[in-house]
């Protein structure tokens, strides 16, 4: 049971590192002058992954991007006694209507299905049965359903912290395996699914304004991802051995113990999707004028001008924390006494 035990972290690893790819393509990097919030590095485990998909390309001398604002798209006002209600509602543009891009500008990324070509898991840990898996063909559905329960700014500007909801999130794919396990030598492959059940997600970003062809769009430059709470994983893999009842007491165990692996490897699972998140709102904000998201977006910039020093005093900014770029990077204990207000959000 001890090396079963052993292979079941690893499986619940890849299972549960997957859902990073469900929002748009993967970048490696940070593109100049932005910062990626949480390193996406690990001492202990190596991951690769590839998705395939087309990312919005954007330069000087060609900007693809919406001249006429959608029909369905709600468009707030910053000074308005509703603002919170509304702004919810024209940012739930970015899970659903645009789930297969964005129509009428070219290279925009569908977020629903997803394909992701390759995802591999090597564990060589000292004292832990080295094997590595790698899941590849894997078709991920469901990201479109995000519910965003709020989106908070801070007075003045631009930076806004998002909660959504996912009710489920199914990835299917095909997986190899090799390694050591009860001893003996395992190469096996086969089909696997997995779904995410009633997950709560929330995205801090640090975002300012910049003019191009006479229009305003947000200029997301820092975003932070964090798994506030997961109801369940469901998890099973066909054919990890050839007898079927040492093959479903294998996947029993896997289902039985992921809170366990989830709260373990929970960093890596946020920087992993904070790579993916930021790609995505980046492609969504350079495509989509920052005034059809808000139409006083230029006065509301004029205003925060010369009152950075002030203390926020509209209604809909009373409660939001003061996140800033220097905070998005490196968490100290100002952010520390943040974290502990949502201690009961959080996975035990």
């Amino acid at each position: 049971m001890h090396s079963i035990s052993i292979l079941c972290t690893v499986f619940a690893i890849c299972a549960v590192l997957l859902p990073a790819f469900g929002s748009s393509s993967v970048v490696s990097n940070c593109p100049a002058g932005a910062t990626c919030p949480i390193s996406g590095s690990s001492t202990a485990t190596s991951i690769t992954s590839t998705t395939t998909g087309k990312t919005t390309e954007n330069n000087n001398n060609e900007h693809n991007f919406l001249k006429e604002k959608p029909k369905d798209l709600q468009t707030c006002q910053r000074k308005s006694a509703d603002f919170d209600k509304c702004i919810v509602n024209a940012y739930q543009n970015i899970f659903s209507t645009w789930k297969q891009g964005i129509d009428g500008v070219p290279h925009s990324t569908p977020i629903d299905p997803l394909f992701v070509q390759e995802f591999e898991v090597i564990e060589d840990r000292e004292n832990i049965t080295p094997i590595t898996v790698k899941i590849n063909n894997i078709t991920v559905t469901g990201l479109s359903e995000a519910k965003v329960k709020s989106v908070n700014f801070k007075d003045n500007e631009y930076d806004f912290k998002m909660t959504y909801l996912v009710p489920k999130v199914r990835l299917n794919g095909h997986y190899t395996a090799k390694g050591n396990v009860l001893l003996l030598k395992i190469d096996t492959s086969g089909e696997m699914f997995m779904e995410i059940l009633d997950g709560l997600y929330t995205v801090t970003t640090k975002v300012m304004l910049k003019t191009l062809e006479n229009h305003k769009f947000f200029n997301l430059k820092a975003l932070q991802f964090n798994v506030d709470s997961i109801k369940d994983l469901n998890l099973h893999f066909d054919n990890l051995f050839k007898d079927k009842v040492l093959n479903d007491n294998t996947n029993a165990v896997f289902n039985d113990s992921w809170r366990v692996f989830f709260d373990i490897f929970k960093p890596k699972i946020e920087a992993e999707i904070n790579k993916v998140l930021l790609a995505h709102f980046r492609s969504v904000f350079a495509q989509v004028p920052a005034e059809f998201f808000i139409a006083d977006v230029a006065t509301a910039e004029v205003a925060s001008a010369p009152h950075h020093d002030t203390a926020p005093s509209t209604a809909h900014s009373r409660n939001i924390k003061d996140i800033t770029h220097l905070e998005l990077q490196q968490p100290h204990a100002a952010h520390g006494s943040a974290k502990a207000e949502e201690k009961e959000h959080k996975l035990h």
